[in-house]
C-alpha cells in the first residue's frame, strides 16, 4: 500500500501542473476528450444541506500554499475518486476539503482511513454546508 502511495506522489511531483494543463488543452483542441461536451450530460440534482467535510490541507496565503492545496486535492482524488474535492481561498489561508457527507458517521469512516495514511497527517473533520443528492421518486434510493 505504501509503495503505491509513494509511486502516486512521485508521478504527481514529476509532472508540473502547467505541462498537464497544456497537454489537456491540446488534447481538447484535437478532440481526444469526448466527455468535454458537457451540454448533453445528465447531472444528478443536488441540494445544499448542513453536513461534514474532511479538511486535508490548510496553509497560509501564498502561491506555494495554493499549489500544495491543489496537490493534496489531486492526491485525494487519486486515492478516493468517489469524493468531491474543494480547494479554495478562505481568508487568510488556502484550504482543501473533501467529501459531501450527510452525517458524521459516514465522514468518520473516510477520516479514519485517511488518518491511517502518513500522507494526510493534518486532516480533520469540519462541519460545513455540503451538496447532497435530492431524493428521487425511487423508494430504494439511499445516500452515498
Amino acid at each position: 500500500m505504501t509503495k503505491k502511495i509513494l509511486i502516486i506522489i512521485a508521478l504527481m511531483l514529476s509532472a508540473p501542473l502547467g505541462e498537464w494543463a497544456v497537454m489537456r488543452a491540446q488534447s481538447t483542441l484535437i478532440g481526444d476528450y469526448p466527455e468535454t461536451d458537457t451540454l448533453n450530460v445528465q447531472r444528478p440534482r443536488r441540494t445544499k444541506a448542513q453536513g461534514y467535510r474532511i479538511q486535508v490541507y490548510s496553509g497560509i496565503n501564498g502561491r506555494k500554499s495554493k499549489m500544495e492545496a491543489q496537490q493534496k486535492g489531486e492526491l485525494v482524488h487519486t486515492l478516493f475518486p468517489e469524493l468531491s474535492v474543494y480547494c479554495h481561498y478562505k481568508a487568510p489561508r488556502w484550504v482543501c476539503r473533501v467529501g459531501d457527507f450527510p452525517t458524521i458517521d459516514v465522514a468518520r469512516r473516510y477520516y479514519n482511513a485517511m488518518r491511517r495514511s502518513p500522507l494526510f497527517n493534518e486532516c480533520q473533520l469540519v462541519k460545513s454546508q455540503v451538496l447532497l443528492p435530492i431524493k428521487e421518486q425511487d423508494p430504494d434510493y439511499t445516500l452515498p
